[in-house]
């Protein structure tokens, strides 16, 4: 296993407080170590619609062993959710805690909480929209003063985040290259690999989503191709995405292209994608997100760069063993779980496209070793 994902948020709202974001570090360290020897360079967070209360929620469930408290509160909400293993393939491991309750039997959850939130120094942000930036924001001021954190993006989010969210009108200004305290904001460059304190390396690539209100010009998010320098094992994880077909480019596709030799030779095993509803009607509009159909659509295609690059004589599915993560999930007016739903749709065309990857869909509050 290369990877461990916490996930702090992963619905795509419109509920407040559950929305995007993960914290990644490498398997072959624990959050234990990671706490008792104050190792800042090995948790990275990738996006940040959620914080500060969603790890102080997680280390409190362990304390009291409340298991699956997070990964059912929303799925209490709905009529028909899954056992919450049954989100997962059998192939993907994940627990409920960190395993940090034991350092200090006398320190509080909030106390515990701080520590990892210092200990996150890096912010990777797909784009400004707030179910993506939300806890950003509201922590930052509860990040440490001598502590300074960098947050990474392309040029359009580095920008809205210094002049629309820091600008001391709808938050006070804490970015440094304004005067500001404590935030770091370091601009992207797609396609171009960006070293983070040489544990990680980080490739952003731009993605589509959606239009804006001219309904002419593309909204901009991005994917993270990233890294492990030590192990040389990559992992992929999405911004919101919407499918090249419906945004007539080509911006996925390259993607695909560029990742297809590193799932060949096993170097990539996981991707973390969006798929926000279930299938629509045609004439329905997306706002720049996926359905099972899209997705599906999506990785026919990344198949069949990998086919093209493999001897005639393999037979096995192209994405055999491939792991898809499936995030960003809106919840709905009506009383069916649409994670549920959306799995089975994904499970159905997998098998109907004979493409051989794994589908989860991932849950608030779990951690996935992957």
């Amino acid at each position: 296993m290369s990877f461990d994902i916490t996930v702090l948020g992963s619905s795509g709202g419109p509920l407040e407080g559950i929305t995007c974001s993960y914290i990644l570090k490498p398997s072959y360290i624990t959050y234990k170590d990671i706490i008792q020897d104050e190792l800042k360079q090995y948790l990275i967070a990738i996006d940040a619609g959620s914080g500060l209360n969603r790890i102080t929620e997680i280390i409190s469930t362990e304390r009291t062993k409340e298991k699956d408290t997070l990964a059912m509160k929303v799925l209490s909400y709905y009529n028909d959710p899954l056992p919450i293993d049954q989100y997962s393939h059998p192939n993907i491991s994940f627990s409920h805690e960190y395993g940090v309750c034991k350092l200090n039997k006398d320190s509080a959850p909030i106390e515990l909480s701080f520590k990892i939130l210092d200990l996150i120094n890096n912010f990777l942000i797909s784009h400004p929209h707030l179910d993506h930036i939300n806890g950003l924001v509201i922590n930052s001021p509860g990040f440490h003063y001598h502590s300074s954190k960098s947050v990474y993006g392309l040029k359009e989010t580095t920008e809205a985040l210094q002049n629309c969210i820091f600008n001391d009108i709808i938050w006070p200004n804490l970015v440094t290259e304004q005067n500001g305290s404590f935030l770091k904001l370091i601009e992207l460059e797609p396609t171009k690999p960006m070293n983070i304190d040489d544990i990680y390396e980080v490739t952003p690539f731009e993605l589509n989503h959606g239009k804006k209100h001219d309904n002419k010009t593309e909204y901009k998010s991005t994917s993270f191709l990233i890294k492990d320098s030590k192990t040389d094992q990559y992992i992929l994880i999405f911004g919101d995405v919407e499918a090249d077909r419906n945004a007539q480019s080509s911006k996925n596709k390259i993607i695909w292209e560029k990742i297809s030799d590193l799932i060949i030779r096993r170097s990539l095993k996981t991707i973390l994608i969006e798929c926000s509803t279930p299938n629509l009607p045609a004439k329905e509009p997306r706002f720049g997100h996926m359905t099972p159909d899209s997705l599906i659509e999506e990785l026919c295609t990344l198949g069949e760069l990998i086919s093209s690059k493999k001897s005639r004589y393999d037979v096995e599915p192209p994405l055999k063993d491939l792991n898809i993560l499936i995030t960003h999930v809106k919840e709905r007016r009506s009383g069916h779980e649409p994670r549920r739903v959306i799995l089975n749709e994904l499970n159905e065309l997998n098998e109907r496209y004979k493409l051989g990857c794994h589908f989860s869909v991932m849950l608030t509050g779990l951690t996935y070793t992957v």
